[in-house]
């Protein structure tokens, strides 16, 4: 009796499993299937121009290798590069609101005027009726 091959199952989105597009063959996990994109698409992706994805790539601010003369991303890499400029541009944004809401406060509140003098004046020995001759 031949034995039959194990079937591959793709899950759908609307599936249990977190990822759409890894392989399962008899119902255990086997591979994730990598999804590329050329410089084209890189830039659609990010909603960027093309030639600015040429210039962060050529760079190295934007992940990705050039094979030949085609450059190639991995949709993976594309996403946490997305996530890390949207984490740093986050904090940045808080950190300048903080500021601007920590000086907006400092430039309301009066300062405390000081009247008079700031010290004391020094306690000096009594000279009694002696005045310097000259």
């Amino acid at each position: 009796m031949a034995q039959r091959a194990p079937r591959v199952i793709r899950r759908s989105a609307r599936s249990k499993q977190r990822s759409p597009q890894t392989l399962y063959l008899s119902g255990a996990p086997v591979a994730r299937i990598m999804k590329t994109y050329d410089i084209n698409e890189a830039a659609d992706f990010l909603k960027i121009d093309r030639s600015t994805a040429l210039e962060l790539a050529s760079v190295g601010t934007l992940p990705g290798a050039k094979v030949g003369r085609a450059w190639v991303f991995m949709e993976d890499e594309l996403v946490a590069y997305l996530r890390d400029a949207t984490r740093k541009q986050t904090q940045t944004r808080r950190a300048n609101a903080e500021a601007s809401r920590v000086l907006e406060q400092a430039q309301r509140e009066p300062r405390p005027r000081r009247r008079g003098r700031r010290r004391a004046l020094p306690n000096l020995p009594e000279l009694g009726g002696q005045v310097a001759s000259s």
